[in-house]
């Protein structure tokens, strides 16, 4: 069995996280499949913080190993492109403390799960024909569009490799036949971490194929299993990855932080392995409490000579930033000492004790490292005041650590206030600059982390930040706080306004979508009892209908025409009234012969509309008006949904 690599960074020292360990495993499910707990952990943190290394002590706690888990690192090496690779990685990188017997038979099994249970003669999926000689140099990228380019074969020669590409209804099956070799918690297993250490060591296909199969098949059926997925990153999840999803166990994400060693964790672990106390306190003040950077120091052997003369009462409080800043510049003393007289303070000390500074040069102050550590043991004489000294100037330290360009610190402390920057927020605040500032903003990824257009200070330094720009009360900061909150305030009274107006327009279109949805469904009502009437007595709209549609009117035409003819009858001589007295009497029965076909159609189209003279033709226009008005009306519905989302979105991203 091969063992999980260890990271490079554990080598040396490793202070215990105790603490860490045990609020971590708390938040898991190790106890079975509540709901409840996150099954996703973005293990985040700056750089050289120990991210890994906190991973490798979890892993072997007393904590963990008083639960039956069984561990898969499948990123350690390799890059990962397609599932089989990825399963074949787990049973490579496999660990299982609590039952160490059963790993072997755990990595025969995903061993034959990785070769995807197809038949590559048999298959209807795209496969692959690469020859040997190629193969052993470089590893095929596996598709339909690549196999199509190089045709399928229907028998296999040992002079050939044949790769089996995988459709969409493999997938799942793939996936099944990967959880079917991992065990149940009813057999014993409290649960499977998967730790993803490099993330980016994965193709898109194995992440989607992790995301869109693997977690619906654990999540239910015969494949359930309490799955574990650990990823590390140096920012929020929810920060850094817009795109990120975990398909069915995207409300179960979690971020899990991972801090730099508090002074007293540090000096305490260090005291105890027999470390002198002042030269614990000096190895914390150069490392800043990152693991590595301990670990470095403690490969130097730091003699102790006699306290140098100038380390006293009044140089103390000047020296003690110079524990855990590299050096001070002129320019930065004001700054960093709160105090007018700070340069000339510097200056003093530099006088009074030359011999206790380096590379000064007039322009910027280091301490040796033996006055570094003379200067901590007397700190360390002083107790708890003496402590509290040395954790005021970590945030300074931290951040120069962090941003260790001046000129981006001076900018990024000036945007310390400002919760989230957009082109708009940015254009508004700094009017005349807002050029540069916005460059500076979209220009540097490390120091920013962007959501739907919007953009923030990355989590790993802004808390560090705030202190600072707290420490060093930059006016320019306060003033772009308050000229930012007297937009936001504005802002935040249009998104209100915005948001009330659009809501009234959905109301109102969802009252208009349902007034036609119910006049559409009136109206298919009687297209349906037209059709079923015509089908039995009438036939709408035939030549029969059409000419009595206008029988009405030509019976009136015959009656006037006769009642004219009669008139005429009498005014004119006998032989004419003879004429007119016939022509009437003709008129007259035309008219009355066409009252029964008219009667007959009223009645029928009395009957047909319910009383009212549409015929099914208009009926079917209107149905057709109606459910046009209706689409209208539901595109408008979901556009209006989309502005209110909009809307509320802008509420996450408060300028202060």
């Amino acid at each position: 069995m091969e063992n999980i690599d260890q990271d490079n960074s554990s080598a040396g020292i490793l202070i215990p996280r105790e603490l860490e360990t045990q609020e971590l495993a708390k938040q898991m499910p190790l106890q079975g499949l509540d709901p409840k707990f996150a099954k996703v952990f973005n293990i985040w943190g700056e750089s050289s913080v120990g991210k890994s290394v906190f991973i490798d002590q979890f892993r072997d706690s007393d904590v963990m190993l008083n639960n039956k888990v069984l561990w898969l690192q499948p990123t350690e090496q390799e890059e990962i492109d397609t599932p089989q690779e990825f399963i074949s990685a787990c049973s490579k990188h496999l660990k299982y403390p609590q039952n160490p017997e059963k790993e072997e038979q755990i990595k025969n099994a995903l061993s034959e799960a990785q070769r995807g249970k197809v038949n590559p003669i048999q298959s209807d999926d795209s496969i692959l024909i690469s020859r040997s000689t190629t193969a052993t140099n470089k590893k095929p990228y596996i598709n339909q569009a690549a196999a199509a380019s190089v045709g399928r074969t229907e028998f296999i020669r040992e002079d050939i490799q044949v790769s089996v590409g995988l459709g969409e209804n493999k997938y799942d099956s793939l996936a099944e036949a990967f959880l079917d070799c991992l065990p149940l918690q009813s057999l014993g297993t409290d649960a499977i971490i998967i730790s993803l250490r490099y993330w980016d060591k994965l193709s898109t296909m194995v992440t989607d194929w992790i995301r869109d199969y693997v977690i619906p098949a654990a999540s239910k059926g015969p494949y359930r299993r309490n799955i574990i997925f650990l990823t590390e990153s140096v920012d929020l999840d929810n920060h850094c990855r817009e795109d990120s999803r975990w398909n069915e166990w995207e409300e179960f994400v979690c971020d899990y932080r991972v801090l730099p060693f508090e002074m007293e964790t540090a000096v305490n672990y260090l005291t105890s392995n027999g470390v002198a106390p002042y030269k614990a306190n000096l190895l914390f003040s150069e490392s800043l409490g990152y693991p590595q950077r301990i670990t470095n120091s403690l490969k130097e052997d730091v003699p102790l000579f006699a306290i140098e003369e100038g380390i006293d009462k009044f140089s103390l409080p000047t020296l003690i930033p110079l524990l855990t800043l590299d050096e001070i510049h002129l320019e930065e003393a004001k700054a960093i000492y709160h105090s007018a007289t700070s340069r000339s303070t510097l200056e003093k000390a530099y006088e009074k004790a030359p011999h206790l500074f380096e590379g000064a040069k007039g322009k910027s102050f280091r301490l040796t490292r033996n006055a570094k550590l003379n200067l901590c043991e007397e700190l360390t004489k002083r107790g708890e005041r003496g402590i509290a000294e040395i954790n005021s100037s970590l945030a300074l330290a931290r951040l120069i650590r962090s941003v260790p360009n001046k000129s981006d610190r001076v900018k990024l402390l000036l945007l310390s206030p400002l919760q989230w920057m957009n082109t708009a927020s940015i254009n508004a605040t700094f009017e005349k600059t807002a050029d540069n500032v916005r460059a500076f903003v979209q220009g540097n990824e490390k120091y920013f982390v962007s959501k739907r257009e919007h953009y923030r200070i990355s989590e790993r330094i802004r808390n560090t930040l705030s202190l600072v720009e707290s420490n060093l009360r930059h006016a320019q900061a306060d003033e772009i706080s308050k000229k930012a909150g007297l937009l936001w305030d504005k802002r935040l009274e249009e998104i209100v306004e915005e948001k009330a107006l659009l809501s009234e327009h959905l109301n109102q279109a969802k009252d208009e979508a349902n007034r036609l949805n119910r006049k559409l469904n009136e109206t298919e009502n009687r297209i349906r009892e037209l059709e079923k009437k015509g089908k039995l007595d009438y036939i709408p709209n035939n030549e029969e209908t059409s000419a009595a549609k206008h029988n009405g009117r030509n019976i009136l035409v015959c009656s006037l025409l006769s009642i004219t003819l009669f008139g005429l009858s009498n005014a004119l001589p006998n032989t004419y009234n003879y004429i007119a007295f016939i022509s009437g009497l003709a008129s007259l029965c035309i008219g009355l012969a066409l009252i029964p076909s008219w009667i007959k159609y009223r009645r029928l189209m009395s009957a047909y509309n319910g009383g009212h003279d549409i015929t099914l033709e208009e009926f079917l226009k209107d149905r057709d008006n109606l459910h046009q008005n209706a689409q209208n009306q539901e595109a408008r519905i979901a556009q209006l949904t989309k502005d209110i989302l909009h809307i509320k979105h802008q509420l996450d991203f408060p300028f202060v």
